[in-house]
């Protein structure tokens, strides 16, 4: 055999283990937790949730007198971000087994979530980049409120 032929096969069969590992993981954690990632789905809740306060929060504050130019970025990142976790959680949530689930349910829960993982991690990135951009203009707008005035 040429070398070229048993390094691929060698590469093909490690992809195939690869792919068994995984597998049996995600199905191991389905069948004991019920969940495909119970921290992106905490995190993901929790942005939602803390999101949803900063909006209602400008709202409010909204009353009394027009928003500036700083708070009415701060509401669109709000709901950005709060667009972005719920889309996320929703997505995570077609992957949540409650209860004891069969072997074979579980199996084909990890599959198509293994078919999912694309959009999965799409969802992450948008999400992650939201939170980096919501916590940068909540640091802009504590800084601009409090500090400025004392310089």
């Amino acid at each position: 055999m040429e070398a070229v032929a048993a390094l691929s096969i060698a590469c093909n069969v490690m992809q195939v283990i690869s792919f068994a590992h995984e597998t049996i993981s995600l199905c191991k954690r389905l069948h004991q937790g019920g969940l495909l990632d119970e921290d992106l789905a905490n995190n993901a809740r929790h942005l939602s949730s803390l999101s949803a306060s900063l909006r209602d929060s400008i709202n409010a504050a909204r009353t009394p007198r027009p928003l500036t130019k700083e708070q009415n970025g701060l509401q669109a990142v709000a709901e950005r971000c709060l667009e972005a976790s719920t889309k996320l959680r929703l997505e995570l949530d077609k992957f949540t087994m409650p209860g004891s689930p069969s072997g074979l349910t579980t199996l084909k829960t990890v599959l198509s979530a293994h078919f999912h993982k694309k959009s999965i991690k799409a969802l992450r990135k948008i999400m992650n980049e939201c939170q980096c951009t919501l916590q940068s203009d909540l640091l802009f707008q504590l800084w601009y409120i409090f500090l400025l005035p004392i310089l």
